[in-house]
């Protein structure tokens, strides 16, 4: 079947995977041995793009991921419910043209999850939103004064503590947001953020070594 492919994510073992695609959602079991895939879900009928996953390396179940595209929606059950956790149109976003471009979870705390976006519009920006137990209400970590486009995200741990890299894209209404950020998460769920790497570019994808 033609299906345009934006995003995969898969379980440690690699038994469990999820799929985000320009028509659905699809979850495969099984990978390894015999791979069994869902036709395509939609979350809540939720037809529009989706561009983003994440699964949940912490739900010994293997059925709980988040997706985007205009909207966050989380599933617990394997993607047979949904529940949306963020839309561009509604508070705290606020933003009817915003995509939700990139997800992660946190391999080393449970419940922590990222949600990027960007907004096509030269008048606007993204920003980066986190949950730090895998539910709404979800907080808006300041990166640059006015916003940046965020298109990547990658957690890690240093130092025992848990660490986000965030990749922007470069806009020329607002070029020193463009490039790397780390956010750090402390022992107390404490937040910071700097710009770990400044540049003129667009950065639209992150991975970590090991």
């Amino acid at each position: 079947e033609a299906v345009q492919v934006n995003d995969i994510d898969m379980t440690v073992d690699k038994e469990v995977g999820w799929a985000a695609s320009k028509s659905g959602v699809r979850r495969v079991t099984n990978y390894l041995t015999e791979p069994t895939w869902s036709e395509a879900l939609f979350p809540q009928g939720d037809g529009s793009p989706y561009y983003a996953v994440a699964v949940d390396p912490f739900d010994v179940t293997q059925n709980t991921a988040y997706v985007g595209n205009v909207r966050v929606y989380k599933t617990t059950d394997g993607g047979a419910n949904w529940e949306r956790q963020l839309a561009a149109e509604s508070a705290p976003v606020n933003l009817p043209s915003a995509t939700f471009g990139s997800l992660a979870t946190s391999t080393t705390r449970a419940g922590v999850v990222a949600a990027g976006f960007y907004d096509t519009r030269d008048d606007a920006y993204g920003a980066l939103y986190l949950s730090q137990d895998g539910e709404a209400p979800w907080a808006e970590v300041a990166l640059e004064t006015g916003g940046v486009d965020v298109h990547a995200l990658a957690f890690t741990q240093e130092s025992e503590i848990d660490t986000l890299y965030v990749g922007v894209g470069y806009s020329a209404a607002s070029p020193s947001g463009a490039g790397v950020y780390r956010v750090r998460i402390d022992g107390e769920g404490t937040i910071s953020a700097v710009q770990d790497l400044a540049n003129l570019v667009t950065i639209n994808d992150l991975a970590i070594e090991g």
